[in-house]
């Protein structure tokens, strides 16, 4: 890959995790409290981040079995960005828990395997230079700590109301930078030695201990 390839696909990479985690740290805090402010139950509240959680569980091996089956990891990325930018919208419509859950089901379906591409999409245009992850995936926690801070104070001035608007707006943004994602194929390496038994080495241990 030349180098000025490189440095072009890194910037875009990096400007999809500041994006992606800036809409993080609007949804993460504040979504249940605007679902609170329409006047959700615990219960309701409960289910909505539920269905959310299970749809992190779920779909990312299902679109990504379908991505490595059919070849097409680019345009199902840029399928994800766009189709969960056009469901939240719907948000903007409606106040009522079923719709709403409805919304939030289908939203996970697009919305979970994004983030799951996008790391991959980082291992392959690093390549050898996998040390410097951390550079890139720096910008995601920058943007996520300043949008939680200063979104806080933003709602305190104005409404909760506005969140809904502004992941729109983030989403949006993230999809129409997705189309700049390259179309890499990385190299097929061999599959690790030792299969499953290779989870009960010491430093894989330690590794899911921590994680855990």
């Amino acid at each position: 890959m030349a180098a000025e390839n490189q440095r072009a696909y890194k910037l875009v990479i990096g400007s999809q995790y500041f994006l992606y985690f800036g809409v993080l740290g609007i949804f993460l805090p504040f979504f249940n409290l605007y679902c609170y402010h329409l006047g959700f139950s615990g219960l309701q509240i409960g289910i909505l981040s539920g269905v959310r959680s299970l749809a992190l569980v779920l779909f990312p091996m299902i679109w990504g079995t379908l991505a490595d089956r059919l070849n097409a990891r680019r345009p199902i990325y840029i399928l994800c960005n766009f189709c969960s930018t056009l469901i939240w919208m719907l948000f903007l419509f409606t106040v009522d828990f079923w719709p709403m859950l409805a919304i939030a089901a289908f939203y996970g379906m697009f919305y979970s395997p994004i983030i799951s591409f996008l790391e991959a999409y980082t291992m392959d245009i690093l390549g050898k230079e996998k040390k410097s992850y951390g550079r890139i995936r720096v910008w995601g926690s920058i943007s996520f700590i300043a949008v939680v801070l200063v979104l806080g104070k933003i709602i305190d001035l104005y409404s909760v109301e506005i969140i809904v608007v502004l992941i729109l707006a983030g989403s949006l943004m993230l999809s129409v930078i997705s189309t700049q994602i390259p179309g890499i194929r990385a190299d097929k390496t061999k599959r690790l030695p030792g299969g499953a038994k290779s989870l009960l080495e010491r430093r894989a241990l330690v590794f899911l201990f921590v994680l855990f």
